[in-house]
């Protein structure tokens, strides 16, 4: 999917982007998950996995 971004082949749907779940969405939701883990948890290899 990045490749076809990259080269400008883009078709945006609703929740998909060039046929694929919305990738933005997944990729916050990772992060906020590692965040929250740090901050809630106090993990300390969450952090390090964010930053």
């Amino acid at each position: 999917m990045w490749e076809q971004v990259k080269a400008s082949k883009i078709d945006a749907g609703s929740f998909s982007l060039n046929d694929k779940w919305v990738p933005w969405y997944n990729i916050h939701k990772t992060y906020a998950g590692l965040r929250d883990a740090y901050l809630f948890a106090g993990n300390a290899k969450a952090k390090d996995m964010l930053v």
